[in-house]
């Protein structure tokens, strides 16, 4: 399950892969606002 390995906080993951995490994050975030605006 790739996403029970994203959620591992940097567990042998490189620090691109986190940054794609927290971008994922942030993006996800932003639709949600939208969609309570809407």
């Amino acid at each position: 399950e790739p996403v029970a390995k994203v959620s591992a906080p940097g567990k042998g993951l490189p620090p691109a892969s986190k940054k794609v995490a927290e971008e994922s994050s942030e993006t996800s975030e932003s639709d949600s606002d939208s969609e309570d605006e809407n």
